[in-house]
């Protein structure tokens, strides 16, 4: 996409670097600790080790989705406003439940916005249980932050 530039490209081709390598635990050994082939990670060390692994070490290994809401690292953006390498997640901390955070790629040809992200459910519409990071549609991120690195 024309929004697209190197950075964000950086981080989302990390990510995708771990397609097929990596396991989704949330509590597995690699989770916070930010080693060049992790066997395991969670959503939010996923997100944190594609940038931290573009060259954006001011976004810890070991953040949490509460970093991504409230990290001066991160600032919160409008729908309308997504770029590649924004990220998204279910919901603030403030209003409880789970939650989930992913990377922005972009939308297909249909319009539809396209997330990678590091799970172990099956994406809406699919009976498939994908074990890892995967590029999906995921329709549950209604929250978008953009990384203050970007601007």
């Amino acid at each position: 996409p024309s929004e697209m530039d190197e950075r964000r490209g950086a981080v989302i081709a990390k990510g995708a670097g771990l397609i097929g390598k990596v396991t989704y635990d949330m509590y597995g050994e690699d989770t916070r600790a930010g080693v060049d082939n992790p066997r395991t990670l969670d959503c939010s060390s996923f997100v944190a080790w594609a940038f931290q692994k573009s060259g954006f070490t001011d976004v810890p290994y070991w953040s949490t989705t509460g970093t991504f809401v409230s990290s001066s690292n991160f600032t919160p953006i409008s729908a309308s406003e997504l770029k590649p390498g924004d990220v998204g997640l279910m919901n603030t901390i403030a209003a409880g439940g789970n939650n989930h955070v992913g990377i922005y790629v972009g939308k297909d040809a249909n319009g539809t916005s396209m997330w990678l992200h590091c799970t172990s459910h099956a994406s809406p519409g699919c009976s498939t249980v994908i074990d890892g990071p995967r590029i999906s549609y995921y329709s549950a991120f209604v929250i978008f932050y953009r990384y203050t690195g970007f601007y």
